[in-house]
């Protein structure tokens, strides 16, 4: 294959990882962009079958031998490498609450099976929306090297078009008839688009091999006739030049056309169905990489060549640190994280990526098993950490708990966060679950829905007021506001609306209860309810959600979030004796959006009329001598962790507030 022809390939490679970029630094307007590694998946393909065809002439063993040589030697050092860098930054500058969910992660990532789901958090979609895990963009890689491990057989089969065809229709057939969530993922259900790949592979060179002898023949026949006419006037020949000229622009703009579209569809700021688009995408892929010649203005252009060059360190190093851009609340600053990535991505190209290639076979697979012993010896040892002691609900805190104590309580909480959203449910902190063990003798039905507060207050809402009720159903997904349908970058909130709606109308409950931490109700406020396009938003929402519940829905009110980075410095704080309220004030943050989003809960309460009711935590933490909100007790135990949700100690906090809240307002 010709160099040229390789610049080509690059310059795809290129347009997938844009696509990919866009669509994680900017959901909200590269919505399609996962599909460029649909268009990694084609491309891959297309190469392994390349690499193969250049070393059927070995045996069998040879041949498959070297492939997975070439193979892991490409991948594995580099892999290996960022998880250990990302391990490391985990420890260093991520919310202790992301530890423990990425330390499973990465012992999936290690051993590339990042796409076997377990829980609805595993789910992708479900991971970008949480932004927590840093390696969720691993699962690709997992799926190429299950393909790996197959397709040297594939590649022997018997009559190969037809039998790769074959197979391509069995798994786009199987892929469609998942769920889609575990269809994503699945190795299987994406052998198609490896498969698109290696037919147009083999098209294409069965096309050039045509092109060649026609060439061949064709410089014969023009020395011929050349030798015959010297003596004529050549403007016959410069008519039939001129025609096979318009020919081939004719030819060259229908790809480039074809390049166009792909282009449009990746970066289109509208979601496309699936349906639609991804088979789309995977056959004109295929097709461009059959057709395109080596000088194509557009897949050739040196720049987008150079970023299909460090694509795949730019691939494995943009996750996390968009996920860091994300979890920090540091979106707004998304183009400068993105740049980052970028300047970083081309130090480790050319600085490691470049280097290491070119070591041995036996340096680069010493090379990785350090890396991979390195990064286990990291997870091991945090599991022994994590070890030391478990952490309870039920936990008794006593007076004469020191501050070095509640230090060591308030980072082992960070640590264990997610265990505070897990009740019940299969250990499913978020999606649907009906709670069991309830008496049936009682007559009232509760419905619980928001985000992770939901899952936050199931262990209350359950052994408070689970006494009184025959059933209770809970809805949760991360990071969104059932109230309010808010453009966002956590694709999961519209369908979760629809959910919410379709549950309620089924569920009919006597009670519902709205749990959630208030994020966007809170921003670009106006006192013009009437022509506030929110507090619309908002109200026409309650409407339409409590027109299915018998008695009330209540609605958690607004208090305001905490600064990650400050949760563990409250105990030090105190042994240093810094006042209270500046702890309380360095501690809050978001205040402005807390009061705004309070102003606006006030006002659905008196147009939802008497099926509407606040709960209210101010009076449990609002401090009238600092007037400040206070989440930690004088011992410097805190009651909220770095994740913002309460702690084992802030839930014990509540405790009191939804004895009396069940008992009172549950009839």
């Amino acid at each position: 294959m010709s160099v040229a022809k390789l610049l080509n390939l690059q310059g795809i490679r290129g347009i997938a990882i844009l696509g990919v970029l866009g669509f994680h630094f900017f959901p909200n307007y590269f919505p399609n962009g996962y599909l460029g590694v649909d268009q990694f998946f084609v491309l891959s393909g297309f190469l392994m079958c390349m690499l193969l065809t250049k070393t059927e002439k070995l045996s069998k063993f040879e041949m498959i031998s070297n492939f997975y040589i070439r193979r892991f030697k490409r991948i594995l050092p580099l892999y290996q490498l960022i998880i250990f860098v990302s391990l490391i930054a985990l420890y260093l500058i991520f919310p202790d609450t992301t530890i423990e969910i990425n330390i499973n992660s990465a012992k999936r990532a290690i051993i590339f099976i990042s796409n076997q789901l377990k829980t609805l958090e595993d789910d992708y979609f479900e991971k970008l929306n949480m932004a927590i895990d840093i390696f969720t963009h691993t699962w690709s890689l997992s799926v190429e090297i299950q393909f790996y491990l197959i397709v040297p057989f594939l590649f022997l089969l018997p009559f190969r078009i037809i039998s790769l065809t074959i197979i391509s229709i069995i798994s786009l057939f199987y892929f469609y008839i998942l769920p889609s969530d575990i269809a994503f993922l699945n190795v299987f259900a994406r052998i198609w688009q490896f498969l698109i790949g290696m037919i147009a592979f083999i098209i294409h060179q069965n096309i050039s091999t045509e092109y060649r002898s026609v060439k061949n023949s064709d410089e014969c026949e023009k020395q011929q006739l050349l030798s015959e006419d010297e003596g004529n006037e050549d403007g016959e020949g410069k008519e039939a030049g001129t025609l096979k000229t318009k020919s081939t622009i004719n030819y060259d703009i229908m790809i480039r056309m074809m390049i166009i579209k792909v282009i449009l569809v990746i970066f289109f700021p509208n979601t496309i169905i699936e349906i639609i688009s991804r088979p789309s995408i995977t056959i004109m892929t295929g097709i461009i990489l059959i057709f395109s010649k080596g000088d194509d203005i557009l897949l050739s252009n040196k720049i987008l060549a150079y970023i299909g060059d460090i694509s795949y360190s730019l691939y494995l190093i943009h996750w996390p640190i968009s996920s860091y851009c994300k979890i920090t609340g540091m979106s707004n600053y998304a183009l400068l994280f993105l740049f980052l990535a970028v300047v970083v991505s081309m130090l480790i190209y050319h600085s490691f990526e470049k280097w290491y290639t070119k070591q041995s076979n036996i340096f680069i697979f010493i090379l990785s098993i350090s890396l991979v012993i390195v990064n286990l010896g990291i997870l091991y040892h945090q599991l022994f950490i994590k070890n030391e002691e478990s952490v309870s609900y039920n936990l008794k805190l006593t007076d004469d708990k020191t501050f070095e104590e509640a230090k060591r309580m308030n980072h082992e909480w960070n640590l264990k966060d997610k265990e505070s959203i897990t009740f019940r449910c299969n250990g499913r902190p978020h999606g649907w679950c009906s709670y069991d063990g309830l008496n049936k003798n009682n007559t009232l039905r509760i419905f619980a829905f928001g985000n992770s507060w939901t899952s936050n207050h199931a262990k209350l809402l359950y052994e408070e007021c689970g006494p009184k009720v025959k059933e209770i159903l809970r809805g949760a997904i991360s990071a969104c506001e059932p109230l309010y349908k808010f453009p966002t970058e956590f694709n999961g909130c519209p369908d979760f609306l629809v959910e919410v709606e379709k549950h309620l109308e089924e569920f009919k409950p006597d009670y519902a209860f709205h749990i959630t931490r208030t994020m966007a109700i809170g921003t670009n406020y106006t006192e013009d309810f009437e022509n506030d396009p929110i507090y619309q938003s908002i109200l026409n929402q309650t409407r339409r959600f409590v027109k299915n519940i018998k008695y009330k829905l209540f609605i958690l009110n607004s208090i305001p979030p905490v600064n990650w980075k400050e949760v563990d410095n409250i105990a030090d704080n105190l042994i240093n004796n810094v006042s209270k309220d500046k702890i309380d004030k360095n501690l809050i943050i978001n205040y402005d959006e807390h009061v705004f989003a309070t102003k606006r809960y006030a006002q659905l309460i008196k147009d939802c009329g008497s099926k509407c009711e606040l709960i209210d935590y101010h009076g449990l933490f609002y401090r009238n001598d600092t007037k400040t909100f206070r989440y930690y007790d004088n011992n410097g135990y805190t009651y909220m962790s770095a994740g913002n949700h309460f702690t084992p100690l802030g839930s014990e906090y509540l405790r009191p507030f939804w004895k009396h809240f069940c008992r009172e307002k549950l009839e």
